[in-house]
């Protein structure tokens, strides 16, 4: 018989620490660029219920001043927190517990960023050395919180003096080019004369902040001191604002997400037109369409996880199709609608004018075509992404007049609002992550997308249908308006039969006489 060895630990060791050099680098794989860096700075401020965030740029400094109601000892606490989600009982835009962090290691290049903000009852000062904490391999206790002086009240409450709050938080860092390049981009609009290239170049999913922010209530205004100081205040993208009867359709779809009690499976159905019907789809061996009356669907089986409200939206625009004029099209042999042969239509010039004022078609057809193939996704009023539909692909766009209107004309969002805990089961199902910069593989299941697919294509039809019935109204009262003009100029070359309905009389050749 053997004597092994017996090793006992001590009863005060202990296991599974954490190792701060790593979740500090982990920061920077996370998917932070300096685009949607600033705009998780724009979000904060939002959520903080900010009226006016102004971006104030010079040589030495980059300043991004808020008039929110800024925040306690208590709130920096929590926001200087790593992985603490600040509002996830609130619906905000902020999602990770990460955000502040990643973001200013990103715009800072690993620098030193300092916060001032004031909640109406003190006035403090965060300072926070990146470059020192990643040498240390440290984050605990590294941020510093002091009261600011009297130097820097007078300067924050003069930055405020025109947004008529003394309340807010504002963010100070080194100017570096690559920031200031991102910045400029996305406030100074295109001009010809020097070739700048402005915001109207950019995809909506190129975190355009007039785009990405168009649905908040917010004031965005970039301050460049650099050389002659100029404002330039940026108009914001909200064609859901724009009155009803400006749009040939604007069709609101409520989608209810259910998940199944017992089984975990998730369902997702509509009630169209306000029907007695909802419609769903269910995969076996293969997903189909269902539709059961609403009295039958076994609701008490189900908990309700929240609702997405999908929108089709086409603005009128004789530029595309004119309906008091539709003369420039017709219908093929198959039924199809389709330009006459004289007229050639340049599609590039035919978007809404409301749109041109924000993207440039005219010289980035393919891009916009690309863009808006793809529906908005709108997460807690921020613009989170953008999403190709099955079915709709911008390649299928080329073949004809019915398709570019049904993929790209009709622009698709689907919008939504969730408590920002970071496992809730809305994020879950569209697939956010962490910054909200890329959606996982997991979100947008099937039976939701086909569900999705169904209703824009309805949608599309009933576009399709009432210009086909414009356009076959059109030729009937042409015809009838040829035939009459016809008839009118027949009677005209007759002449006019004699009374009692005689013959014409014979006109008779002179008679020449010779001279006595």
């Amino acid at each position: 018989m053997h004597n092994y060895p017996v090793t006992i630990m001590a009863s005060a060791m202990t296991f599974g620490s954490w190792n701060e050099k790593g979740l500090l680098h982990d920061l920077t794989r996370v998917g932070y660029t300096k685009p949607n860096s600033l705009s998780e700075l724009f979000g904060n401020s939002i959520d903080a219920e900010a009226d006016n965030i102004n971006i104030s740029l010079d040589s030495e400094d980059i300043r991004i001043i808020d008039d929110g109601k800024g925040m306690s000892l208590e709130a920096i606490g929590t926001m200087l927190d790593m992985n603490h989600a600040s509002h996830s009982s609130e619906k905000t835009i902020g999602v990770s517990g990460k955000g502040i962090k990643g973001a200013t290691i990103e715009l800072t290049n690993k620098g030193v960023v300092t916060l001032y903000t004031s909640d109406g009852n003190s006035h403090n000062k965060i300072v926070v050395d990146w470059g020192d904490i990643f040498q240390k391999g440290v984050y605990r206790d590294e941020p510093k919180v002091s009261l600011m002086d009297t130097n820097e009240i007078e300067k924050f409450v003069n930055e405020r003096k025109k947004m008529n709050k003394t309340t807010g938080t504002t963010i100070v860092f080194r100017t570096n080019s690559d920031c200031a390049d991102v910045i400029r981009e996305r406030f100074i609009p295109d001009d010809p004369q020097s070739d700048r290239i402005g915001y109207k170049c950019l995809t909506r999913n190129k975190n355009r902040y007039d785009v990405e922010f168009g649905k908040c209530a917010v004031k965005l205004t970039l301050i460049d001191n650099v050389g002659v100081s100029k404002k330039y205040p940026l108009e914001m993208y909200d064609p859901f604002s724009i009155d009803k009867e400006k749009f040939i359709i604007k069709n609101k779809h409520d989608v209810l997400a259910f998940v199944h009690n017992k089984t975990g499976k998730r369902i997702f159905i509509c009630r169209p037109n306000d029907g007695d019907e909802y419609i769903y789809y269910e995969t076996n061996k293969r997903t189909v369409l269902k539709k059961i009356k609403i009295t039958e669907f076994p609701e008490r089986e189900y908990t309700h996880k929240g609702t997405y409200e999908f929108t089709n939206m086409l603005q009128r625009n004789d530029h595309l199709f004119d309906e008091n004029n539709p003369g420039k099209f017709v219908l093929d042999k198959n039924g199809n609608i389709t330009e006459a042969s004289s007229f050639k239509n340049h599609y590039e010039h035919c978007i809404s004018d409301y749109q041109k004022k924000f993207f440039d078609p005219k010289s980035r057809w393919d891009d916009y075509k690309d863009d808006f193939a793809k529906m908005g996704i709108y997460r807690n009023g921020q613009l989170i992404e953008t999403k190709p539909l099955d079915g709709f692909k911008a390649s299928s766009a080329r073949a004809n007049f019915e398709s570019l209107v049904k993929i790209v004309m009709i622009e698709s969002s689907i919008s939504y609002q969730t408590n920002s805990s970071q496992d809730n089961e809305m994020d879950n199902i569209i697939g956010v992550q962490s910054t909200k910069s890329q959606l996982s593989n997991e979100g947008f299941q099937k039976e939701f997308m086909k569900l999705l697919e169904y209703l824009k294509k309805e949608d599309a039809k009933e576009v399709i249908d009432k210009w086909k019935n414009i356009i076959n109204n059109h030729k009937i009262q042409e015809d009838e308006s040829n035939t009459t003009d016809k008839s009118n100029h027949t009677v005209d070359t007759i002449d006019k039969s004699p009374p009692n309905n005689e013959p014409p009389a014979k006109t008779e050749p002179p008679v020449e006489t010779e001279p006595p």
